[in-house]
């Protein structure tokens, strides 16, 4: 489990595999990281400087995950812009930045 104290969230990891993103504000989920798919997450690591979450799993992977300073949906941003009508609220995801390399025996 992490904490993000830049926008009071928790972050707890799953042994799906899934990274969860929660509200410190009303507790509920808000974002799921399909992180580490089917392989059980051992830790994860949250650096409030670079806004970057850093998770193992069983799978002998460690990804650097980056995040957006504040999460938002763009179809609703365009939505309020004008831009497009609005759409049922989509699940925003961060991008998968980096994976270390595979080490050999």
């Amino acid at each position: 489990m992490a904490w993000r104290d830049s926008t009071k969230e928790i972050i707890t990891a799953n042994e799906d595999g899934n990274v969860t993103i929660w509200s410190a504000k009303d507790g509920h989920p808000m974002y799921v990281l399909a992180a580490h798919p089917s392989s059980p997450i051992t830790q994860i690591l949250w650096l409030e400087d670079k806004q970057q979450l850093i998770t193992c799993a069983k799978d002998k992977k460690v990804k650097i995950w980056s995040f957006p300073q504040v999460w938002y949906d763009e179809e609703e941003v365009k939505a309020k812009m004008g831009i497009l009508p609005k759409k049922p609220q989509s699940k925003v995801v961060p991008e998968e930045v980096k994976e270390a390399p595979k080490l050999q025996p």
